[in-house]
């Protein structure tokens, strides 16, 4: 984040340097850097801990009310996630086999994540129930 540079390549921000001299133009401009690299979700997500951090040292270290870190967002490019009818799940299981077809059972009907199933053990498994605990990561 620090390591944002103006056009002379010198830092915007030094890390060092005194909280008090941070103002929304400084801000503004490690910003644009990392919208120039990445796209508007990311320095958005920046924005957003920026502002949630300085709400934090208003509250615990006394921080001036005025918070520099709210400019204004970035345009962002929202995609959303494809969903494939059950259908479509059907035919990719019918066209699989053996692990690979234990693994979408489980992943459909434990309705997990990758990582749930992975850490799952057999401690984990009540058959006489019927129940399955996932583990958070």
């Amino acid at each position: 984040m620090f390591a944002a540079k103006d056009d002379r390549g010198h830092p915007i921000v030094k890390p060092d340097s005194d909280v008090s001299t941070l103002n929304a133009g400084k801000v503004l401009r490690i910003l644009q850097s990392r919208f120039k690299k990445t796209i508007g979700y990311a320095a958005n997500k920046v924005r957003k801990n920026l502002v949630a951090a300085w709400n934090w040292g208003v509250k615990y270290l006394g921080l001036p009310e005025a918070n520099p870190c709210r400019v204004d967002s970035f345009p962002e490019i929202r995609n959303p996630r494809y969903v494939p009818p059950e259908e479509d799940i059907w035919k990719v299981y019918d066209l699989t086999s053996g692990q690979d077809q234990v693994m979408l059972s489980a992943f459909f009907y434990l309705g997990a994540r990758r990582g749930e199933i992975f850490r799952l053990q057999w401690a984990d498994v009540d058959f006489s129930n019927g129940r399955v605990r996932l583990a958070p990561p």
